[in-house]
């Protein structure tokens, strides 16, 4: 089928510039476009009915500037982001909102998950075929669903998929218990002023990330929560109440986190802090929704066994794209000040203090005058004693 590349043309110079755009592959050019790029901006040059093409390269014409960022390598292969089903509550419910926006949030290379939201009923009448399509379940209510469901969740826990679980009002531990086939039975008693987040391993991959910044979850509020006994369970994050936040526990060879406030506002403020998108996002990657493996590097980065130049490289079996850093082309000019802020400058000695060591030293060393006055006045007398 025929596609659309869309390439984006940068003049860094300070005039605007006419180049012609290629689109090669293998070394032979398949389109050309005539453009003009104003100074100090940058255009989207399209290109359609390329076809299907595993590797391709886009080259412009440009003998005045710099040589080494005239062309970009791509790899054109279609690569899904990991699919992520959230089970919500019945028609009407907002169970999930939260969650479903954190996980579509984008940065510069677009969504990182695909996110479906499903109701209860319609997850229960999915087959094990359907929900095996995903990578992570994320239950934040248990209403329509029924022992059909525990099919669908076990056979994707058995090929290493994950299931996320968030405590919330509608979200009976009893059902929980039945779908996942949890021996002994889920209990959990409700508790009031659970108090902040507290990570009790800052080494694991759900809060790895965090870092330093690990303190900004302790600002969050939980006003209610379950207690969850820790037995099978292990401990990922308690509340600063003792009460267990984040607890997993394996499944097949797949992964189970619950968390044991909800995720929807509703007994607590999380969502509302900058900290919320990241921790689903991490917590799902977790539970076996990771992007595929990257196929694009900039030469600086390049795996071990990967030659560091640009190009389109054979390595190990794949196919890769390897690019210079588009920012080492940027040009723009500095003010006197802006130039003057980036200068470290040391503070100059005062013009006293080297005259006042020199003056010292020859204090010390003034000191062979007297010895030469007191050599030459006993010679004097030797040399009297000596003629009498």
């Amino acid at each position: 089928a025929a596609k659309r590349l869309l390439a984006s043309i940068r003049n860094y110079g300070a005039s605007p510039r006419e180049t012609d755009v290629r689109v090669q592959v293998a070394g032979r050019t398949e389109a050309t476009r005539h453009v003009t790029v104003p100074a100090a901006a940058s255009i989207d040059v399209p290109f359609d009915g390329l076809g299907s093409r595993a590797a391709v390269d886009v080259a412009v014409s440009d003998t005045e500037g710099f040589e080494g960022d005239n062309v970009r390598y791509a790899i054109n292969e279609a690569r899904g982001a990991p699919r992520v089903l959230i089970v919500s509550g019945g028609p009407g419910s907002t169970s999930g909102f939260y969650l479903a926006r954190a996980l579509e949030a984008e940065d510069e290379s677009g969504a990182g998950f695909a996110v479906r939201t499903v109701h209860g009923p319609a997850f229960a009448a999915m087959t094990p075929q359907e929900v095996s399509a995903y990578s992570v379940v994320a239950i934040v209510s248990t209403h329509g669903l029924d022992r059909r469901v525990r099919e669908s969740l076990l056979r994707l826990l058995g090929a290493g998929g994950g299931v996320l679980v968030a405590a919330a009002p509608d979200v009976d531990p009893a059902v929980l218990s039945t779908v996942l086939d949890w021996q002994p039975a889920l209990t959990a008693r409700d508790r009031e002023n659970a108090g902040v987040l507290a990570v009790t391993d800052l080494r694991h991959p759900v809060f790895r990330p965090f870092d330093a910044v690990a303190a900004n979850l302790g600002q969050v509020s939980f006003q209610h929560a379950w207690q969850v006994p820790p037995a099978s369970w292990h401990v990922i994050a308690s509340y600063t109440q003792g009460v267990p936040a984040l607890i997993e526990r394996t499944a097949g060879q797949g992964r189970i986190l619950l968390f044991t406030s909800d995720l929807d506002r509703r007994w607590n403020d999380f969502p509302l802090h900058p900290a919320f998108v990241p921790f689903v996002q991490e917590a799902v990657r977790y539970l076996g929704a990771r992007a595929p493996e990257t196929l694009t590097y900039l030469v600086a980065d390049v795996p071990i066994g990967v030659p560091p130049h640009p190009g389109i490289i054979q390595a190990e079996g794949r196919t890769l794209a390897v690019n210079i850093d588009v920012r080492e082309s940027a040009i723009d000019r500095v003010t006197p000040a802006e130039f003057a802020s980036h200068v470290t400058r040391v503070p100059a000695l005062p013009t006293r203090q080297p005259r006042r060591a020199a003056e010292q030293t020859e204090g010390r060393q003034g000191y062979w005058r007297y010895g030469l006055l007191l050599m030459l006045a006993a010679l004097v007398a030797e040399c009297f004693v000596g003629s009498r």
